[in-house]
């Protein structure tokens, strides 16, 4: 850096840099007096405005916004956020997390609606198994009633004949006693005659009791048989219909664990080829998305490599004009920043208009 004393103190030469910045000159102390320095300011920016290229500039640079605006949606994400390989792996990693997510609540439903088809399996089952059951039951109920009407009738059959064996043992016995009431009616009506009407009477109405009495005793031990035979018979129903039961349920049962294995089984074949599918289609993704970015980093770079390039140019040619415009017009110091201690004043304007505005 050159460095002159004056009478503002110790400073610096600065001039204009290739890239923008300041280059201070090699320091060389001077001990002439302090005298007048012609310094001008010159804004960069707004020489650049100027310059004929700067639209191509700005046209350069909205096409590469617009290409990693383009991108940023695409991916969703920033691209400078992007590691050396290409790829975004917060954002990768989150789109992974989603489908996994995704894929979790497809597996929670699908299990919902297996759970369900089991339940509905179930009932249907219950209710088939509860209307075989009421069929059985209405059938043995059906054949007790048949059978206790035979028996019934059977007995009743027997109980008649009984009777009637019973009262043809009684028929002579009776007959000669009816023989007896009967003449004692015709004979005259004496004392006499009156009491061997009673007696013969009272002898009919004895062997009539006697008759009755055993035809009830047949019939109490065909009664005990029937109720013997009723019990025995409601006795086997019931354990028909246990066993029968007990059937229904070990057959539901097995039918159930079948129908839950084929459930799993289809579940699990559904789920390894989803999981398959939704690997490949992460794997595809992230192919898919490192050559586009690839292709998008292709034309990024170029786009970078014309920016800077017009740029460096458009410096280039600003320094060397403002150099031989300061050596013409006799300014001692250009500064591109706002020095409050030196005196100066802005030459921005003007070199636009010379350099730029003809």
């Amino acid at each position: 850096m050159t460095t002159m004393r004056l009478k503002y103190g110790l400073i610096g030469l600065v001039i204009i840099g290739i890239a923008g910045s300041v280059i201070l000159l090699k320091q060389t102390l001077l001990t002439t007096p302090a005298i007048e320095v012609k310094v001008a300011q010159v804004q960069l920016d707004e020489l650049l405005n100027k310059h004929p290229d700067w639209s191509k500039y700005q046209n350069l640079r909205l096409e590469l916004n617009k290409l990693e605006k383009n991108w940023a949606k695409e991916i969703g994400e920033i691209p400078s956020l992007w590691d050396d390989a290409g790829f975004g792996t917060d954002e990768l990693q989150r789109q992974t997390d989603e489908i996994q997510q995704a894929f979790s609540e497809e597996i929670k439903v699908k299990l919902a609606n297996l759970n369900k088809s089991l339940e509905e399996y179930i009932k249907n089952r219950q209710n088939q198994a509860a209307a075989l059951y009421k069929e059985k039951v209405d059938a043995l109920n059906d054949r007790l009633t048949k059978e206790l009407k035979t028996r019934a009738e059977a007995n009743n059959e027997v109980l008649n004949r009984i009777r009637l064996q019973i009262q043809a043992d009684y028929q002579i016995t009776l007959s000669n006693l009816q023989l007896q009431l009967t003449v004692a009616e015709l004979a005259l009506n004496t004392q006499e005659h009156r009491v061997e009407k009673e007696r013969v009477q009272a002898e009919i109405n004895r062997i009539n009791r006697e008759i009755e009495d055993r035809v009830q005793q047949e019939h109490e031990k065909l009664k005990t048989e029937y109720d013997r035979f009723v019990e025995q018979r409601k006795t086997e129903i019931s354990n028909e219909l246990e066993a029968y039961q007990k059937q229904l349920r070990q057959e539901m049962s097995v039918d159930v664990v079948k129908y839950r294995e084929k459930l799993e089984s289809e579940f699990e074949t559904w789920r390894q080829k989803r999981e398959a599918e939704l690997q490949n289609a992460v794997k595809s993704r992230n192919e898919q998305l490192s050559k586009e970015y690839k292709q998008y980093n292709a034309k990024r770079q170029v786009l970078l490599a014309q920016l800077n390039q017009i740029k460096d140019d458009m410096l280039w040619e600003v320094k060397t004009a403002v150099k031989q415009k300061a050596r013409a017009g006799s300014i001692d110091l250009v500064v591109t920043g706002d020095l409050a201690r030196l005196k100066s004043f802005d030459w921005t304007p003007k070199l636009a208009e010379e350099l730029f505005d003809k």
